[in-house]
């Protein structure tokens, strides 16, 4: 594999060991675990512009790249709540079940006394 890797990029040979080491491990990677998320991992990173790139790097010298994705998924699973809310407070078909709902609440608060010694 490494000669192949060689033959195809010419700068290859050029590089550090360590750069070269990175690039092997990553091919590795790549390759032997979860290829699907770590080609769609480098595919979304490669596709940032430079600056996101730079951003990115730069955050990551701040903080852990484990801890922006918890960061990242707290953020995400607060927006798919207010999105919820959302669609119950203004989706026509939600909000009829939803106060369908609260007034069986509230009837039920109001009676429970009554209903149980009915039903029990």
């Amino acid at each position: 594999m490494a000669v192949n890797v060689a033959n195809h990029l010419d700068k290859f040979e050029k590089q550090n060991k360590k750069s070269k080491q990175f690039t092997f491990t990553l091919l590795k990677q790549a390759i032997e675990n979860n290829p699907e998320s770590v080609q769609k991992i480098i595919s979304e990173v490669l596709g940032l512009k430079k600056e996101e790139q730079d951003d990115l790097a730069n955050l990551l010298k701040q903080t852990t790249l484990s801890s922006v994705i918890k960061s990242a998924q707290i953020i995400t699973d607060r927006l798919n709540f207010i999105k919820g809310l959302e669609q119950l407070l203004f989706d026509k078909e939600t909000k009829k079940l939803c106060w369908k709902g609260i007034s069986f609440i509230k009837f039920w608060n109001k009676n429970h006394g009554f209903l149980e010694k009915i039903l029990l």
